[in-house]
Order: structure tokens, then sequence, then C-alpha cells
């Protein structure tokens, strides 16, 4: 199975949201969106998606996390994959 990893664009709202549904959490298009949007906009921020056949079938959120006792490391803030493409190794890429 091919799986393309690349940055989240504006065009991927409604299947983020959709995938985060799965998950329990509900939210609009329209949020997930605004959301996106600042978090792309953001310089220690940033979302992948997993790809397959031109859907997306997974996210990342990422983020730099400053903690004044230790070093700087990269938290996940979610991580989703979709309910019939897991265990197929896409949430490591996504990790990786």
């Amino acid at each position: 199975m091919k799986i393309t990893i690349r940055e989240a664009i504006d065009e991927d709202a409604s299947s983020i949201a959709s995938l985060s549904d799965q998950l329990g959490y509900t939210i609009s298009v329209e949020a997930t969106l605004q959301n996106l949007q600042i978090v792309n906009q953001s310089p220690n921020e940033m979302i992948r998606v997993a790809v397959h056949e031109q859907k997306v079938v997974g996210w990342i959120h990422v983020f730099l996390a400053v903690r004044l006792e230790s070093a700087s490391f990269c938290e996940i803030g979610g991580l989703v994959v979709d309910q019939q493409h897991r265990r197929l190794g896409i949430a490591k890429q996504l990790i990786d």
C-alpha cells in the first residue's frame, strides 16, 4: 500500500473533521478549517496527512514543547488513522 505523507492544506479540512469524528471529537468542517489555518501559520506547529489513492486516511498534529527544566521536544497534539486503514503502519509513518 502506497502512502504519501504531506502537509495538510485547507482542502483537507473536511477529511480531517471526519477522521476526528471517528475518535469522538465532533467538530465542524468550518471550525476544523479555522484551526488548520491557525496551526499552519504557526512556526512551532505542523499538521501532516497520510494520503492513499488521493484520499486522506490519517493525520497528525505536532507542536514544539518548551519546558524550563529540560530541552525542547516535539509533542503530538493529535493522531488518527481511518478505521478502515488501521494496523497497516500508517500511524508509524506519520510519527516518523
